[in-house]
């Protein structure tokens, strides 16, 4: 493909939406590499549990997948410094870069990187037991309102800017300033009734078929428990428990389910932060081409066309 240098496509969308599949139809059809934008597909140690594609399906070597060893964090800084490098040696080799994964909060870093914040520390100076959003919302109700209650992580962060700095965490917007020229994002979407039958299935097959108990064994007792939590990884904790209350054969349904209502509420989550973000990178329609489509393999080729198009301009 001639003029890829400096762009890129980015497919993402809530989990079990198609992103995966999508991405290897293209990958084999154009001259793409694959670029991970899925937090936990960086990990080594987690694959069934991510949904970490099939690598043999891909018709060029894909980037940043297993790149951690260990349950190590990697913030949105770290992230587009990864992304920067891998796109540049794509662009150098004359591919085009397919960034593909659901981590809206990384791939929004791409486009709007972070503010500095290096002056921030974990003070903990509130109580854990508290109800942090409220504490959030009592300092800065603009962040609050961005952030689901559930979201530990970024809330506690928010806490930290806030007593760190004296400053709202909101005060500190990042300013657009975009790692490519032109990019096409692709946000793929079933209707929400199939998109949820989609995630039961998929969940129960990881667990019955596809060797996530397995997977999660060696880990219990580790430092990855905390890592699980504090990330929020849907299912890596809900399996631990049910593995130390003795794996009983009985509960395995129950904690299936529970895996399948988080799973349908993160991708709500995934969903509704896609509506905040596009509404962000629409002003800059003349740098970024949006595509929403709800049937990944009836689109396939119009994508296609519509991707030759974009880049040729």
């Amino acid at each position: 493909m001639n003029f890829v240098n400096g762009k890129a496509l980015i497919i993402t969308g809530p989990t079990a939406s198609g992103k995966t599949s999508l991405s290897e139809d293209l990958a084999n059809r154009l001259d793409i590499d694959i670029v991970n934008s899925d937090m936990g597909q960086f990990y080594k140690q987690l694959s069934v549990g991510t949904a970490k594609p099939d690598f043999t399906l891909y018709k060029n070597q894909p980037h940043l997948f297993n790149v951690i060893d260990g349950p190590l964090d990697v913030n949105v800084v770290e992230f587009r410094k990864m992304v920067e490098s891998a796109v540049e040696n794509i662009w150098a080799r004359r591919h085009l870069p397919l960034l593909v994964g659901g981590s809206l909060f990384y791939i929004k870093s791409l486009f709007f990187p972070p503010s500095d914040l290096s002056k921030v520390v974990c003070k903990q100076i509130y109580s854990e037991d508290s109800d942090l959003w409220a504490l959030l919302n009592s300092i800065d109700s603009d962040r609050a309102r961005e952030l689901n209650p559930n979201d530990i992580y970024r809330i506690k962060r928010a806490l930290d800017i806030w007593y760190s700095t004296q400053k709202k965490p909101s005060q500190f917007k990042p300013q657009f300033a975009p790692l490519f020229k032109k990019t096409i994002i692709i946000f793929t979407c079933p209707p929400r009734e199939i998109l949820r039958e989609r995630i039961i299935f998929r969940t129960k097959q990881m667990i019955e078929q596809g060797g996530w108990i397995d997977e999660v064994r060696p880990l219990v007792g580790t430092e990855w428990e905390t890592f699980f939590k504090l990330k929020g990884l849907i299912g890596y904790t809900e399996v631990i428990e049910w593995i130390k209350a003795g794996e009983k054969e009985s509960d395995l349904s129950s904690t299936i389910q529970k895996i399948q209502d988080l799973t349908c509420q993160y991708a709500k989550r995934q969903i509704t932060f896609w509506q905040s973000f596009k509404k962000q990178i629409q002003p800059f329609n003349d740098l970024i081409d949006i595509i929403e489509i709800s049937n990944c393999e009836a689109d396939a080729m119009h994508l296609v066309n519509a991707i030759q198009e974009f880049f040729q301009k």
